[in-house]
C-alpha cells in the first residue's frame, strides 16, 4: 500500500506541474471566472434579455474553453455556452420541489429518472443552436431551457427559481440514447 501511495503522490505532483506550466493556476481561473461573470452580467442588462440569459459551461467555470491552457482566450475548437430561461411558469420536479408555496402545492410533479424528467411528449434531443466564430468573437451555443422550481426556499409565496446570476434548475431538450419523452435536468 505504501508504494501505491508514494506513486500516486508523485503522479499527482507531476500532473500539478503540467497543469501549472499550461497556465492552470488558481489566480488565472479566478480571473477567467471574473471575466465570465462580467460578460454574463453585461448580456443580462441588454434590453431584450431582462436577466434571462446565463453563461454556462467551461468558460463560465474558469477553464477558458481550453483543455490545453488557461490564457483568457477561447480555444479555436471550443465555444461559449449560453442558456436562455424565458419568463413563465416553472415546472415542478419530484424530489426537488418541496411543495411549500401556493404555486407548488397543487402543481403536477414530473418524475425524474437518471437525470431526466419524464414528459408527456417528446421534444427532440438537440438542446443548443450553434453560431460560428466571427472575427474575435468565439463560436457560441445558445440553449433555450425551461425553468424548474428548485425547492431551495420560498420568497414571497412563490417557488424559488434560483438566486443571483447562477442559472436556476432547468430542463433542456436532451434525451438519453434510445429514449423519448424526456428532458435533461440541468443546473
Amino acid at each position: 500500500a505504501g508504494d501505491d501511495e508514494e506513486r500516486d503522490y508523485w503522479l499527482s505532483e507531476e500532473l500539478h506541474a503540467l497543469f501549472e506550466a499550461a497556465g492552470f493556476t488558481q489566480e488565472r481561473a479566478r480571473c477567467q471566472q471574473s471575466l465570465a461573470s462580467l460578460l454574463e452580467s453585461t448580456a443580462q442588462v441588454l434590453p431584450q434579455d431582462n436577466g434571462r440569459m446565463h453563461m454556462t459551461g467551461s468558460y463560465a467555470e474558469g477553464w477558458a474553453n481550453s483543455l490545453v491552457q488557461v490564457n483568457g482566450r477561447t480555444a479555436a475548437d471550443s465555444d461559449i455556452d449560453w442558456t436562455v430561461l424565458p419568463d413563465g411558469q416553472a415546472l415542478h420536479l419530484e424530489g426537488f420541489c418541496m411543495r411549500q408555496s401556493d404555486g407548488c402545492k397543487n402543481a403536477r410533479l414530473l418524475l425524474v429518472s437518471e437525470g431526466h424528467a419524464v414528459v408527456a411528449t417528446g421534444s427532440g434531443s438537440q438542446p443548443a443552436k450553434s453560431s460560428p466564430a466571427c472575427g474575435v468573437r468565439p463560436a457560441q451555443d445558445l440553449c433555450h431551457a425551461i425553468r424548474c422550481c428548485n425547492g431551495s426556499g420560498i420568497k414571497g409565496g412563490e417557488c424559488s427559481i434560483g438566486i443571483g446570476l447562477d442559472p436556476p434548475l432547468h430542463l433542456v431538450r436532451a434525451t438519453r440514447p434510445n429514449s423519448a419523452n424526456e428532458l435533461r435536468v440541468s443546473f
